[in-house]
């Protein structure tokens, strides 16, 4: 193997003075769905050491976020809002996970993930039986972590509203197969109703938008949101698995796509300052073979999310969103596992580590996410960094009296950065050289890192992250 070429290529970076926000930093953190501890994973071989397996991760990871889908009939069978069962095993499942992320302070988002919406159906009782499992989650089972109550998961799919872009892409049918977009609000306006009278809000707040579509179709639906919900105290989220490659937009508008960063600057002018916006869901993506429950394929044919290329384009997602305005990262998803009793398609391969079958192994990603989630605390204030050449990309926080700094090497040849530091920095390097083949915990190995003259310089290898404190 050729060995990297070591250009001289040097930068002198420097750390903002000005907070990218003055909003709360919500962290990082990923999909932690209740279905590991099912029938069907169970009968995939799933025990309980595994079980104990996965919570040391969580508990080593401290995610600052977690997203859960909820199904109603877990606790609400018939569906009515008026009559509950505590004891179903779908309800206890989405208690234990709870209960762990209580333990990690892991802030949580519940999506009411179905019965989906339907023409004809009013769905009026399974919004108010998800707000009387809400409020039975915090006061019975002990959950105040529960931060934000989603409506349906993408209900871009699921509402459809009026636009030309809108029947491009689902079709001319689509008018009459999907309730109206004023159906979307209407239920919305009611649980934000619901959450003050209960006197939850704003402990808790709605998470509106949720938006999965084309950039396109992002834009129009954040927008439709702001307007209808403008009056309100809500949160705004969409997701992304857009190939950060933009000539793989050229041949279709209907999709075109400017960039994580660009993109999340254009909602952050659109919301203002102080609402609050987050990604829901996020990974890597390949350009060919992308589906609900694969993420595609890159060149040659790679696994993109097992890929060394795709832990670095999530890595440099996040650094890029969050320097553009965005207040928190969840990844889709915490571990491969079987969804929602789908086993015809198998496990989901899209977690930071894979599943029971393929012994547990984590990606690439876990090690590099893990290093991002950790640099970057809830309650941090994070400051742009400024000089970086191409190919770098670099992030400050700021906590207390703590300063932590992210630079990320995306490129093929090794660079050199310095930036004024503090006595006592250290160091935490996740490169190709540094991954071990296989592990438990992430890496979270911190060596001493010399400052001269008030000064700190760091060598960074290809696909380096770095983390200095």
């Amino acid at each position: 193997m050729a060995e990297v070429e070591r250009k001289t290529l040097s930068a002198n970076l420097q750390i903002s003075d000005r907070a990218v926000s003055a909003r709360p930093f919500r962290g990082l953190g990923a999909q932690m769905d209740a279905y590991i501890f099912d029938d069907t994973n169970r009968a995939c071989g799933i025990m309980e050491d595994d079980l104990r397996l996965i919570a040391r991760r969580v508990r080593a990871l401290r995610p600052g976020v977690g997203r859960l889908f909820v199904e109603v009939a877990w606790f609400n069978p018939s569906l009515d809002g008026i009559s509950f069962v505590w004891d179903q095993p779908g309800y206890r499942n989405l208690v234990r996970q709870l209960h762990l992320l209580r333990e990690t302070e892991t802030q949580v988002n519940l999506v009411l993930f179905s019965p989906a919406p339907a023409v004809g159906c009013d769905r009026e009782p399974v919004v108010r039986a998800m707000l009387a499992g809400l409020e039975h989650l915090i006061d019975t089972e002990a959950c105040p972590h529960i931060r934000w109550l989603t409506l349906w998961n993408e209900p871009d799919s699921l509402f459809f509203h009026d636009s030309p872009l809108y029947r491009r892409i689902f079709g001319e049918q689509c008018a009459t197969t999907k309730p109206p977009w004023s159906e979307y609000v209407r239920l919305n306006r009611l649980a934000h109703t619901e959450l003050a009278r209960r006197g939850r809000h704003p402990a808790v707040k709605l998470m509106v938008a949720d938006t999965v579509w084309g950039a396109p179709m992002r834009l129009e639906r954040m927008r439709l949101c702001l307007n209808a919900f403008a009056d309100l105290d809500v949160a705004y989220g969409y997701h992304n698995y857009n190939p950060e490659n933009l000539d793989f937009y050229a041949s279709n508008g209907d999709y075109a796509y400017a960039g994580m960063a660009a993109e999340a600057a254009a909602f952050r002018e659109l919301l203002g300052p102080d609402r609050e916006l987050m990604i829901w869901e996020f990974n890597t993506a390949g350009t060919v073979g992308f589906s609900t429950f694969f993420l595609g394929v890159g060149p040659g044919g790679e696994d993109r999310v097992s890929s060394l290329a795709g832990a670095v384009d999530v890595a440099d997602k996040v650094l890029a969103g969050l320097a553009s305005g965005l207040d928190g990262f969840c990844l889709w998803c915490l571990h491969d596992l079987v969804y929602m009793g789908n086993l015809h398609v198998g496990f989901m391969p899209c977690g930071l580590w894979r599943y029971k079958v393929q012994q547990w192994l984590p990606r690439p990603l876990y090690h590099y996410y893990a290093a991002l989630m950790d640099a970057f605390r809830p309650g941090a204030r994070l400051h742009v960094v400024q000089g970086c050449p191409a190919g770098v990309r670099a992030l400050a926080g700021i906590a207390g009296d703590s300063q932590t700094l992210a630079v990320l090497n995306t490129g093929p040849t090794v660079v050199t950065i310095h930036v004024r530091w503090q006595d006592g920095a250290m160091r935490l390097r996740i490169a190709p050289a540094f991954l071990p083949v296989a592990s438990d915990l992430p890496i979270a190995t911190f060596t001493p890192q010399p400052v001269v003259g008030g000064e700190i310089t760091l060598e960074l290898e290809p696909m380096e992250l770095s983390v200095i404190r």
